[in-house]
């Protein structure tokens, strides 16, 4: 952020022109983070692939950060209205009257075997949510918005108490399997196996069962649950299905 930089324009006040030179901003950092990452660019250069005035850039957003997280929000919405829509239009493949645990497997491995293909936005996703800036804060907040949007939908079938334990638990840890995964910390099939076996545990029968009690019956239930959860497909086997992948790239791009 530059130095006594005003907190950038809200977008509710800005004029067509400047939601315009706003989306041609973003655009570009999606441009710029697919050819070489979020950390091998300033703004001066979104600025100048953007024909956007360095300026004008800041007035818009108060730092990189809030950039990135911006254009990281707004492409990820533009996928989850595409997915949110699939559950509505008869004959696709979200729209699959599956078990739960075969849906959430599918999604999670479609979502991972994109940040597979696409690995700088693997690092653009971990670089926003460890971020400390106050406004890519907020843009973090509509990402996971989001995603528990569509999170809601696959787990509709699940009472609510299990849904909300099942839908933090399964985020958590792909995210951070993702940030072990960018950090050279684990393999990608590692990552696969983690969120797999995540998704069995905490969708198996006898967790999504459990809607009270105590704190030991909880106890029980969830050591149940382990118990019966089936073991997770090997992901260098090639097992895991699921619809097409998604690549984590502005739709209109990839």
């Amino acid at each position: 952020m530059l130095p006594n930089t005003p907190a950038p324009l809200p977008v509710e006040v800005m004029t067509r022109g400047q939601l315009a030179r706003r989306e041609r901003l973003t655009r570009a950092v999606v441009d710029l983070v697919a050819e070489s990452g979020p950390d091998h660019f300033q703004m001066k250069d979104v600025a100048e692939r953007s024909g956007v005035a360095l300026g004008t850039a800041y007035r818009y957003f108060a730092s990189k950060d809030h950039l990135l997280a911006v254009a990281m929000s707004e492409w990820q919405r533009r996928l989850t209205d595409r997915m949110l829509a699939e559950f509505d239009k008869p004959g696709s493949r979200a729209a699959e009257p599956l078990p739960v645990v075969e849906r959430m497997l599918n999604y999670t491995a479609r979502e991972i075997r994109g940040f597979q293909r696409h690995a700088h936005f693997a690092e653009l996703m971990v670089r926003i949510y460890t971020s400390t800036d106050p406004f890519a804060s907020e843009a973090m907040r509509d990402i996971s918005r989001n995603n528990s949007a569509v999170m809601e939908r696959l787990l509709a079938d699940v009472p609510a108490g299990p849904r909300g334990i099942a839908r933090n638990a399964i985020e958590a840890v792909l995210m951070h399997a993702l940030t072990t995964w960018v950090t050279d910390r684990c393999t990608i099939a590692e990552v696969f196996e983690r969120v797999q076996a995540t998704v069995r545990y905490v969708l198996s029968p006898a967790a999504v069962a459990f809607d009270g009690g105590t704190d030991d019956d909880r106890d029980v239930v969830w050591r149940t649950a382990a118990d019966s959860a089936a073991p997770p497909a090997d992901p260098a086997s090639g097992s895991l299905s699921g619809p097409d992948d998604v690549a984590p790239a502005d739709p209109d791009l990839a």
